[in-house]
């Protein structure tokens, strides 16, 4: 049976608005007048339909997005309703690209100064274990004392102690040169046993600029995971502070033009969300085509840029020369603004992982 609203059966039972004689939907909050008794797999499909908008839009909207332009032009003609929210798939993919680079970062430790502290971590971690060893010989030799006993033990010391490396103390400043000026020494047993604090105080680190900066390069050797995770981040936010900045690029060499700021930024968003998408591509395909990662970002890159010069001419509806003059000086400035962010975001990460 139909679940009744308290005041009237012919009612929403979701906000109680008067239905019109066998409507199926509200006309007011859009909810379908059903049997209020609903299966598991009906709400995941639901979930699903809401979350992705499988039963129209965006489908249709990936589909048009590989025309350059299209989707920006559908927007502004009224065609909203057809395609999906631009802001939202921009998110979506963005929230995807975001995960892949951090799974595929995940497989690999961030490579300072050519896999420098693995030397140091292991000369740690052996010799930490080197007293526990020297005392299982010593009880070993009073166990079962003689001659040949002592031989076999000092000699599984000896190669034991062959295994570590000579590293037993590293400069915090090498290739990270800022800060401390000259060489700063540090033991590695001090490194791997202090706490960063405990250890600045220990060298007699001074100053707010020098400690900050010592402290963030000791996290990082220690644990360069976290650079990675804080980097990426950050990495999100420098996405979308690239929109409104590639939409004011855009307005200011067709200011004479007439459009909104609003239509540049969204041909911006459509623009990006298009460029990500080849980016996941490419990110989903490497490990198993063994993609050349270097040259083929090179490709799409390259691919991209044609993209949005066809999409500017499309849109804009100018002449080549000057969709090409106006096209070559958005993207000085577009990759100007973008060595400007990812060089914030990568000291912003730094200081703040």
């Amino acid at each position: 049976m139909k679940k009744e609203a308290p005041d009237a059966p012919n009612h929403c039972l979701n906000c109680h608005t008067l239905l019109p004689e066998n409507a199926i939907y509200c006309p007011r909050c859009g909810q379908k007048d059903k049997d209020t008794r609903v299966s598991f797999f009906k709400i995941v499909q639901e979930a699903v339909v809401t979350i992705l908008n499988l039963d129209s839009a965006l489908f249709r909207t990936l589909i048009n997005l590989f025309v350059p332009g299209k989707l920006t032009q559908e927007f502004f003609r009224g065609k909203q309703k057809k395609y999906m929210n631009p802001v939202r798939l921009f998110l979506w993919v963005s929230v995807i690209l975001v995960a892949l680079i951090t799974f595929r970062t995940g497989e690999e430790a961030l490579d300072i100064n050519g896999q420098l502290m693995s030397g140091y971590k292991k000369s740690w971690e052996l010799k930490k274990v080197l007293p526990t060893l020297d005392s299982a010989i010593e009880n070993t030799k009073k166990s079962f004392p003689g001659q040949r006993t002592g031989v076999v033990l000092d000699s599984l010391r000896d190669n034991y102690l062959e295994l570590i490396p000579s590293e037993d103390s590293l400069n915090l400043n090498q290739g990270f040169n800022f800060g401390i000026e000259g060489p700063l020494t540090v033991a590695t047993e001090d490194l791997y046993s202090l706490k960063p604090d405990s250890l600045l105080n220990k060298y007699q680190i001074e100053g707010f600029w020098n400690r900050i900066t010592t402290k963030q390069k000791i996290k990082l050797l220690i644990d360069n995971k976290s650079l990675e995770t804080a980097f990426l981040g950050k990495l999100t936010w420098t996405l979308f502070f690239l929109l409104p900045m590639l939409a004011f690029g855009l307005k200011i060499v067709y200011v004479r033009r007439g459009f909104f700021y609003v239509e540049h930024l969204i041909l911006a968003i459509h623009v990006h969300t298009f460029a990500f998408i080849l980016f996941i591509f490419l990110l989903l395909a490497e490990p198993f085509l063994k993609i050349d990662i270097g040259p083929a970002t090179g490709i799409l890159l390259l691919v991209i840029g044609f993209y949005v010069l066809l999409a500017q001419k499309l849109y804009y509806r100018q002449g080549w020369f000057k969709t090409i003059l106006k096209f070559l000086l958005v993207q000085v400035y577009y990759y100007i603004v973008l060595s400007i962010a990812l060089v914030l975001t990568v000291i912003i990460g730094f200081f703040l992982f």
